[in-house]
């Protein structure tokens, strides 16, 4: 368990890289649904292949979810480690740290992912409005607060 432990502590550093993943991601959303709409052919194959055995039962949209997911796995897991490791042994300690390790990871992927998403929104809003080619609603000094 320690080496467990420790191996998360030494790499959670390199999971900070997930945060860009988090914007490209919802790039590639906006893209993948773009292209699906524009052109039948893609829309035809991505509905013979997914959720196939081939792709083990995933959608393209499932398969890009699935870096992400796995990420905010890490610090549940490690807690579960934590629930069944004796406070009073070295393994213990060293969990702890993995723990407040990943979940800092957890914060800033989880940040990163609704700053991506306030920006698909203002997208989306600014590329609804006709008429107004010289008003730019996406900036990134402003938030989507609510839809009603």
């Amino acid at each position: 368990v320690v080496v467990i432990g420790y191996i998360f502590i030494v790499i959670s550093s390199k999971f900070k890289v997930y945060t860009r993943y988090c914007i490209d991601q919802e790039i590639a959303f906006m893209v993948i649904d773009h292209v699906r709409k524009k052109n039948p052919s893609f829309e035809y194959f991505l509905k013979q292949i997914e959720y196939t055995p081939r792709v083990n039962n995933y959608s393209l949209i499932g398969f890009l979810n699935k870096p992400i997911q796995r990420i905010l796995k890490y610090s549940f897991l490690i807690s579960e480690l934590l629930r069944f490791t004796k406070q009073t042994s070295a393994d213990y300690k060293v969990l702890l740290e993995a723990k407040t390790s990943m979940d800092a990871i957890t914060r800033i992927v989880n940040e990163s992912k609704r700053k991506s998403e306030n920006v698909r929104k203002l997208v989306e809003i600014q590329n609804s409005m006709s008429g107004t080619d010289h008003l730019i609603i996406c900036k990134p000094s402003r938030i989507f607060l609510r839809e009603s």
